[in-house]
């Protein structure tokens, strides 16, 4: 929205009144060509309807257009394996569906939702399956189920975070994150050690990203002990690691 008005600004000081129309219709594309922000105000008015008209299709439609674009927009935001972000996620509605995903396209997924569960859950499930879908993509064959989900949790937890509603992340972690932890020693250790690394802001922003190159270099190799060995010593390496100073000088 910020770079929005300073192209605005820019345009009427070029172009006077013309700036407005020329700054409106630069927007109104914008959202167009953009699936995501297509998709909240899809939400916007599929909420409208909901509200006059009370018929439960346009509250479906709502609810897969509001978590679409929350989470989609969302997982932009964490720097790693933006080439495997789909263009649109697809919801379809089955009861007792538990958040099932299929791949369609190359830059599609669909995810069956349950009507009659929470919100809250249907994000979470939604969250859940993006992440799936988006990292640790080439490794997870390697990865044993403690690690595998801790960095799953932590990286749910992180794209929650950025969706920015409370609500919902209450919900995911007295529900999925706490009662998963529990399970064992063995993953209250893994989950530990990625917690820490997360809290020095080197989770998505180099473990991940260095996850993300390991996996090229493995592709099409049967998993090993030496790869898993290789993976965790990458954790282990990460956690000691000292955060990057910022930059103090140009």
């Amino acid at each position: 929205m910020i770079s929005f008005l300073a192209t605005l600004i820019e345009l009427i000081s070029k172009y006077g009144p013309w700036g407005i129309f020329i700054g409106t219709i630069y927007y109104l594309l914008k959202v167009i060509l953009d699936e995501d922000r297509s998709a909240a105000w899809r939400a916007r008015i599929y909420k409208a309807v909901y509200k006059i008209s009370g018929k439960s299709e346009a509250e479906k439609k709502y609810i897969e257009n509001d978590i679409n674009s929350r989470i989609n927009l969302a997982r932009r935001n964490i720097p790693f394996g933006k080439e495997y972000l789909p263009k649109a996620i697809k919801v379809e509605w089955f009861e007792s569906a538990e958040g099932e995903t299929a791949r369609i396209k190359e830059d599609e997924i669909v995810v069956r939702l349950d009507p009659a569960e929470s919100q809250e859950k249907n994000i979470v499930l939604l969250a859940n399956a993006l992440v799936k879908q988006t990292s640790l993509t080439g490794i997870r064959h390697i990865l044993n189920e403690p690690l595998e989900l801790s960095m799953d949790l932590n990286l749910i937890r992180n794209l929650l975070k950025e969706v920015g509603d409370r609500r919902v992340l209450d919900w995911f972690l007295r529900n999925e994150y706490q009662p998963n932890v529990d399970k064992s020693e063995e993953m209250k250790e893994w989950n530990g050690k990625i917690v820490e690394i997360d809290e020095r802001g080197l989770f998505t922003r180099l473990l991940l990203v260095e996850l993300d190159e390991y996996s090229k270099r493995v592709m099409g190799k049967p998993a090993s002990s030496e790869m898993f060995d290789e993976i965790a010593g990458l954790v282990d390496f990460t956690k000691y690691q000292q955060k990057p100073m910022p930059k103090m000088y140009p």
